[in-house]
């Protein structure tokens, strides 16, 4: 069965044995089951969250059992900070989304507190350096105006508009775009 990489693979900023030592937490554990009794979340998606969960770990140099006993404004200023290094904002998204979700399922009293916005929190001036692979402006009305069907200005549009890789596109169901 072929996996497909998140773009923190692709980045070199996680190890597949990291993810699976991570899953030895029982914190983790519990998070990633009750995740999995939804039936609206797929694997992949827990499989990115896992990888997202570690990659913040790592770089702001903390175990799980501290997402527990750290005051939330100390986790929210770590996370903070690991997003503003990361290449690109949606990378800092998935991360904040991944912490946000473990809150949500293991301590809920913290995950409002964790509510940051890229534009105010993070600053913008992180992430301009980082664009390389990104269509301007000026290349995406290039592509559009060249599409040859409405079907493929849809999904430049949409890949550029909700920040969903390229590779899970074709896993999209009609209910995933609805649910945005």
């Amino acid at each position: 069965q072929k996996t497909r990489m998140s773009p923190m693979n692709r980045e070199g900023l996680w190890k597949k044995g990291d993810v699976e030592v991570l899953l030895k937490d029982e914190y983790i554990k519990k998070w990633m089951d009750t995740l999995a009794a939804f039936k609206s979340n797929s694997e992949s998606t827990r499989r990115n969250y896992l990888c997202e969960m570690n990659l913040f770990l790592s770089k702001a140099n903390l175990k799980p059992l501290d997402l527990i006993e750290k005051p939330a404004p100390e986790i929210r200023a770590k996370l903070i900070e690991v997003c503003s290094q990361l290449k690109s904002k949606i990378y800092a998204i998935h991360v904040i989304t991944a912490v946000r979700s473990f809150y949500k399922y293991i301590q809920p009293e913290k995950s409002f507190l964790l509510k940051i916005s890229i534009e105010n929190d993070i600053s913008p001036i992180a992430f301009e350096s980082n664009r390389a692979g990104i269509p301007s402006e000026e290349d995406l009305q290039k592509l559009l105006d060249n599409c040859r069907c409405l079907r493929d200005r849809l999904i430049l549009l949409f890949l550029r508009q909700s920040g969903v890789r390229l590779g899970v596109l074709h896993e999209l169901k009609l209910k995933d775009i609805l649910d945005l």
